[in-house]
């Protein structure tokens, strides 16, 4: 695979108002087959104006590879013999779009179904288009991020992770936070370690998106989608369009969420508690331990546990305190 600078472009590149047609046809098209927008096609679809795609990008299990190719053929789309894993949609304004289909391999370690979707309606009917979800984008691109051939790329990879960052934090639902085995490309050393120290500033962002690093090894193999179309162009800044999601997992998008650069737009309210924690404030994840002398002052009678507990949660964390806990489980 070529370095994503180095990708020809000989086809237009799709403007988000097309990028809503290709997927609106694509979903009409496989809504039998299994699939998922993925790569910067997919980040448009959140709201991502800054850069169009070179192309959409979509991934498939490696065992639908005939039947893909053969709906595409029936439902009229343009095929390249040249180019056998991808086919052309053409828009209402007499544009053709490229489509590439990856294909994953569907052993243990490559499986489709470990990939997060979610249904976005993006047209005016109830056709649906399967994404891949915010926090499987961010794994995305975290696995790029480490591969040597992105090197000359990972500026452009690292801007396309602070904004999927910031979209995670202001998703009301709560539902694409970056928890669990949602994210072992994140979780691994390699990327961490690398990209927190090229990119400090993004380490809040992190933490705010619900990303607390992995103290022991993460067992869910993590599937090698590529991300092909991310590549350096000059910014293009386009009308945002308006995606409604519904679906499997019931994540809806309204329009104050998909223009999160509208600053007259109220914001939505940040969740809190014992499993919300801000960067540098908020709630404790642990009751505060308490010194033997506390304890002694506790059981004589002398002191109460709660006024204990009060005063020592009122001391405000430090920077470096909260770099210290996002990093430990690092270090040790």
């Amino acid at each position: 695979m070529d370095s994503p600078s180095s990708l020809p472009s000989l086809l237009p590149r799709p403007d988000p108002h097309a990028v809503r047609e290709v997927l609106y046809r694509i979903g009409m098209i496989f809504s039998h087959c299994q699939y998922a927008v993925c790569g910067t096609a997919a980040m448009t679809a959140y709201g991502f104006t800054a850069r169009r795609p070179a192309h959409v990008s979509i991934v498939c299990p490696a065992y639908t590879r005939e039947v893909v190719m053969s709906w595409a053929a029936a439902a009229g789309l343009t095929t390249y013999p040249e180019d056998p894993d991808a086919f052309g949609v053409a828009t209402a304004a007499g544009d053709t779009y490229k489509v590439r289909v990856k294909y994953l391999a569907t052993d243990d370690n490559h499986r489709f179904d470990r990939l997060e979707t979610v249904c976005m309606r993006v047209g005016d009917d109830d056709t649906l288009t399967q994404v891949l979800t915010l926090p499987a984008l961010v794994n995305q691109i975290a696995m790029a991020y480490v591969d040597e051939r992105w090197g000359a790329d990972r500026d452009v990879l690292a801007g396309d992770v602070a904004w999927l960052l910031r979209r995670i934090c202001e998703d009301g639902t709560g539902l694409q936070r970056l928890e669990g085995a949602r994210i072992p490309g994140v979780r691994e050393p390699a990327f961490w370690l690398g990209f927190s120290t090229a990119h400090p500033v993004t380490a809040g962002l992190f933490y705010d998106a619900g990303f607390r690093p992995c103290f022991e090894p993460c067992f869910e193999p993590c599937p090698p989608c590529e991300v092909d179309d991310v590549d350096r162009i000059q910014e293009s800044r386009e009308p945002q369009p308006q995606v409604e999601t519904s679906a499997s997992r019931h994540v809806h998008f309204d329009k104050q969420q998909q223009d999160p650069e509208n600053d007259s737009a109220p914001r939505p309210p940040r969740r809190r508690g014992r499993d919300s924690v801000s960067w540098l404030g908020g709630w404790s994840l642990h009751e505060p331990p308490l010194t033997r002398a506390e304890r002694r002052a506790v059981a004589t009678g002398k002191a109460r546990l709660t006024d204990l507990r009060v005063n020592k949660d009122r001391r405000e964390p430090s920077l470096t305190d909260a770099l210290d806990k996002l990093f430990l489980g690092f270090q040790r």
